[in-house]
């Protein structure tokens, strides 16, 4: 699961996203929405990133994410469900993060919408962003650029 095996225009959005992750300030939020419930959400609760990409169990049976995808997150060290914790796919990253670990999480995040979630480009995604009772922003610029492209 990495983004050889992806095409250019989900090379390109791993590249932007993993840019975007590694511009969060704490209590920084962002969300990658697409129509049908399906979604990744990022948020730094210092001293950790959270990742989050929608279970299946979230969604209607034919947005459901293939037996295969979900085992190659698991195998990439995304957490299954947890009651009381998360209802959907997550993984905790600890702080510091070198860029390299940015970069395997949206390789993951970008198959998990590709491959598992169904997302036929990157172009059909939302990006929500923002910091937590703060006016300021932190730059996405790299990934917009490849989801309004």
């Amino acid at each position: 699961m990495n983004a050889m095996s992806l095409d250019t225009a989900w090379q390109e959005f791993s590249t932007g996203l993993a840019l975007a992750l590694s511009c969060m300030p704490a209590e920084a939020y962002l969300v990658l929405n697409v129509a049908e419930g399906r979604y990744a959400r990022f948020c730094v609760d210092t001293p950790v990133l959270w990742c989050e990409i929608v279970h299946s169990e979230q969604l209607a049976e034919k947005w459901r994410m293939p037996e295969r995808v979900e085992i190659l997150l698991q195998e990439h060290g995304w957490a299954a469900p947890v009651d009381g914790q998360s209802v959907n796919w997550h993984r905790l990253v600890g702080w510091p993060v070198p860029f390299r670990a940015y970069e395997m999480i949206a390789d993951h995040v970008s198959a998990a919408l590709c491959q598992g979630l169904r997302v036929g480009e990157p172009t059909e995604l939302d990006i929500d962003a923002w910091i937590q009772g703060s006016d300021e922003t932190f730059d996405i610029r790299a990934l917009a650029a490849v989801v309004e492209n």
